[in-house]
């Protein structure tokens, strides 16, 4: 209720205030209460910020130490597990030397944190694979009578050269091998020293049992070394004199940040290395010793810290915050995670970040004071000039200039800027509105121009063809009149004689004319299909046809052309082909026009393939597969399927239903979800550029230097295709990689069944 009548009256208060002043008193009030409220509260939220942001960083150091010994510690408990699983299993036989020696290799190289694995059995067997500088692998058999065999393992688990060999205690007597044995489950081993005395040892160990009789077989075990949990707690930011460490219920040190180690390193005789570990309360570093002696004074001992405790203690005068965190496992592993910061690491920058605010706060209020007072009545004046002429530039008038004489250098500035823009904005104005008149004028212009040339274009375009369409017309009762003499010449010839005498020139000159007349024929034939589609009154007449009966004998003359071209012809067609409902007459033209150029551009001893398959909605990936497989020149799961070589063409028809992904083209044919039919034709040994691919259903147009065997042609043939494949409303594509060419044509089957 009071804020409403409050900004009233401030309101007020403004309008009648001058600029000077305005510009002057809040900034020094808004300084002034900063500077007392800093210096008031600073020292209150001191001491809550340290307890909060401590425990914020003790939280986030312990749960990461959580997680990375979860990490660190589960991968030699899975790695016993998968052990007794293989011989539970029967998939590892722990008397097979040469299988366990490669098993532990394999399982050693799957998990990178484990520093060894070790398997040995009630018989006095022991094997292990581990990390010492390099993979080595130490075995043992009851026969060495306690000696170990020290190898060196290449990177593919081969024993190499022999390293050293030396007596040891036998594998039941080892510390991870009694530890299962006493469990009789799997369980964590005490620390112990590592074989090479260079560091300490967790072992991760499960007793294996026979799976029917439940004698003890033998034990595996994996381990850990203690000095990268070191490595791990040193690279913690905990902070500037703080430090975490991980101990056991009986006190001794696992894991420290601090730089001393956690244990002893003693040299005993005949150069024998002792490791002994260090109690927490013995520890070199002072902030490990003192808390330590802290938790003892409080708890006891180490084993009555049961949950989280959040604590703090004085040390020579100093605070110091504890967090203490048990880490357990379902293998028995209990250790206590202790994060120590002291309260100075937060305290002394925190007193001297309060000392600098105040004294900041205090030149901040004298500055402002003396800057508002002089600079204030520099500022008002122009920037009220600035004020009216920005509002004229806002109603429409450009033409505003103010002064730029100023003792403030950024007013100046803000002056000249302000002329600049308000002339370059004149300036802007007056060419956008030339530009825009000139611009309309080159648009109009542009647009007349390209309708007369797209006019133009159309009616030379309609011309030509009308031109075409007129000449094949006029030529084709000619040219019928020449054919019909060629066949009454045929007659007479052969009733003299003259066309079997081989030594005569008239057959070679007969065989000439009758072929020049019929490719001329067939080039007013084409010309005039193609007026027809572009006239768009071709109509179809629409023929069921069986493609498993009809395609053999579409393809009769083509294998004997291609046997007598020293090329090898393969027809591969899907058992239980659908029938299709189409212009029986145009299909055999595009087909014939394909087979055509096949036979024409295939070197001898290529190979040449036509397929027929059904595309389906119930297998349209495997379908597409295949189609996939008819592009690269390869039947249905083979690579070689057998030539057509037969002359009669049923019988060449190569079945390919058991090559068909199960549960698709293997189906009934009723029970495929036909929706297209897909007609390839590939032909190896001759390749068409991949720049060249878009032009070749243009009419006229052929491929430079890509008939080497010089056979003639007019660039109709593919154009017409494609006008018939779109007149049945189907697609053709061409892909042309490695050598190879194919030509695929899609027609719809519900499409033509309708037409």
């Amino acid at each position: 209720m009071l804020i409403r009548p409050l900004n009233r009256l401030i309101f007020r208060i403004s309008q009648k205030v001058p600029l000077q002043t305005f510009l002057t008193v809040p900034f020094l009030l808004q300084i002034v209460a900063v500077a007392g409220l800093t210096g008031g509260l600073s020292w209150l939220n001191a001491q809550k910020s340290v307890y909060e942001l401590t425990a914020k960083l003790q939280d986030e150091i312990s749960s990461g130490i959580l997680l990375e010994l979860k990490t660190y510690l589960a991968a030699p408990q899975l790695a016993t597990r998968i052990s007794n699983d293989a011989v539970q299993l029967g998939q590892l036989n722990l008397q097979d030397t040469p299988s366990l020696e490669r098993y532990l290799f394999t399982q050693l190289t799957q998990f990178k944190s484990v520093s060894g694995i070790w398997i040995g059995t009630e018989q006095g067997n022991f094997r292990s694979v581990n990390r010492r500088g390099q993979l080595r692998l130490q075995g043992s058999d009851r026969e060495d009578e306690g000696r170990v065999y020290d190898y060196e393992l290449n990177g593919m688990g081969d024993r190499g050269d022999l390293l050293e060999s030396f007596i040891r205690q036998p594998a039941q007597r080892m510390k991870w091998y009694e530890a299962a044995v006493k469990a009789r489950k799997p369980t964590w081993s005490p620390i112990f020293q590592t074989a090479d005395n260079q560091d300490l040892s967790v072992n991760a160990s499960f007793p294996i049992y026979d799976p029917e009789t439940g004698d003890l077989l033998g034990v595996a075990s994996a381990g850990v070394i203690l000095s990268k949990i070191n490595a791990f707690l040193k690279n913690l930011q905990v902070s500037e004199s703080g430090l975490v460490f991980v101990v056991e219920h009986d006190g001794k040190l696992v894991g420290t940040s601090a730089s001393q180690p956690v244990y002893h390193r003693f040299q005993g005789k005949n150069n024998a290395v002792r490791l002994e570990r260090i109690n927490a309360v013995d520890s070199r570093d002072p902030l490990i010793k003192a808390t330590a002696q802290f938790l003892i004074k409080r708890y006891g001992d180490f084993t009555r810290v049961i949950a989280d405790q959040r604590l703090n203690f004085i040390n020579k005068g100093d605070r110091n915050f504890v967090k203490v965190v048990p880490f357990r496992d379902e293998l028995g592993l209990d250790w206590l995670i202790v994060v120590v910061v002291p309260e100075n690491d937060f305290m002394a920058q925190i007193n001297t970040n309060t000392r600098t605010t105040f004294w900041l706060c205090a030149g901040a209020v004298l500055v402002t004071l003396l800057l508002g007072v002089i600079g204030s009545n520099w500022v008002a004046q122009p920037l009220l000039l600035l004020s009216r002429a920005s509002r004229a530039i806002a109603e429409g008038d450009l033409y505003q200039r103010i002064p730029e004489q100023n003792p403030i250098k950024e007013m100046q500035v803000t002056a000249h800027a302000f002329n600049q823009m308000a002339e370059r904005l004149t300036a802007s104005f007056e060419q956008i509105e030339a530009a825009n008149a000139n611009l309309e004028g080159q648009v109009s212009d542009r647009t007349a121009q390209l309708m007369q040339a797209v006019e133009e274009l159309e009616r030379l375009n309609h011309i030509k063809d009308d031109f075409l369409s007129t000449v094949s017309h006029e030529l084709r009762t000619p040219m019928s009149n020449i054919k019909l003499s060629t066949q009454m010449l045929e007659i007479n010839l052969k009733r003299l004689g003259l066309l079997d005498s081989e030594s005569s020139a008239i057959p070679r000159y007969f065989q000439i004319l009758k072929e020049e007349g019929q490719r001329e024929i067939n080039l007013i034939n084409n010309l005039l299909d193609l007026s027809r589609l572009n006239d768009k009154n071709d109509p179809i007449v629409p023929t069921v046809i069986h493609l498993n009966a009809w395609l053999p004998k579409l393809v009769k003359p083509f294998v004997e052309r291609a046997g007598s071209q020293e090329q090898t012809f393969y027809l591969e067609v899907a058992d239980h082909l659908p029938t299709l409902t189409t212009d029986l007459f145009k299909l055999e033209r595009i087909l014939n026009e394909l087979l055509n150029n096949a036979c024409k551009y295939t070197p001898p001893g290529a190979k040449i393939v036509m397929s027929a398959q059904v595309m389906g909605t119930a297998g349209s990936e495997e379908e597409g597969t295949r189609a996939e497989d008819w592009e690269n020149g390869s039947s249905y799961g083979s690579h070689d399927p057998s030539p057509y070589s037969s002359i009669q063409a049923s019988a060449a028809v190569r079945s390919s239903s058991s090559r068909y992904p199960q549960g698709v083209a293997s189906r009934h044919p009723q029970e495929i979800q036909k929706d297209c039919l897909l007609l390839s034709v590939s032909n190896s040994g001759v390749e068409i550029p991949l720049e060249e691919h878009h032009r070749i259903f243009d009419k006229f147009y052929r491929i430079p230097s890509s008939d080497p065997w010089k056979h003639g042609g007019t660039g109709l043939g593919l154009a017409l295709v494609k006008g018939l494949v779109e007149h049945l409303q189907g697609t053709i594509t061409v892909k042309s990689t490695a050598g190879q060419t194919t030509f695929t044509v899609e027609l719809p089957l519900v499409g033509s069944e309708a037409a």
